[in-house]
């Protein structure tokens, strides 16, 4: 199976999570390519260290601050790639990754199963709770990486939520 995971993020929580995730997934077999963005906080200086084992790792541009330009960009990037890629799963992380990420996969017409999974608490900024509303619902999983997270999203009756 080939999984292509997309953040926007890739710092802290979200750059441990996922080197446990990915390394998992490679290990058991699966095909594992990562789409990420450069921002200040991404550790440059170890991800060739930490994520050595993917099949592939790909730089997307993406911006965290709304932007129709950058983000019309950034889909495209991304639907290219999903087209070249052509996964079996999509799995979408942090919120602007979640939202274009998405976007992106209706765009390409693929028939990936797409995940959103938040992580931290971005998802609950007011600024954000909107476009990560219409990616959920759009979504046809969210996968919550605890229980408060969980509890959030099904409190608010967003979509379907599984830890």
């Amino acid at each position: 199976m080939k999984v292509l995971h997309i953040t926007e993020s890739l710092g802290a929580g979200v750059e441990h999570y996922l080197a446990m995730v990915t390394r998992e997934q490679a290990r058991a077999g699966h095909c594992v390519v990562l789409a990420h963005s450069m921002r200040a906080d991404t550790p440059t200086d170890k991800l060739d260290a930490e994520f050595g084992f993917l099949e592939r790792r790909v730089m997307v541009p993406m911006v965290t601050d709304v932007s129709l330009l950058k983000d019309f960009s950034s889909v495209l990037h991304l639907i290219r790639l999903i087209r070249q890629e052509r996964p079996d799963v999509i799995h979408l992380h942090s919120s602007k990754a979640g939202v274009l990420g998405r976007l992106a996969a209706l765009l390409a017409w693929t028939r990936a199963r797409v995940f959103y999974s938040p992580h931290g608490f971005a998802f609950l900024r007011l600024s954000v709770v909107a476009s990560v509303c219409v990616c959920v619902c759009v979504a046809r999983e969210c996968v919550c990486v605890c229980v408060c997270a969980r509890s959030i999203v099904t409190g608010k009756q967003i979509g379907r939520a599984h830890v």
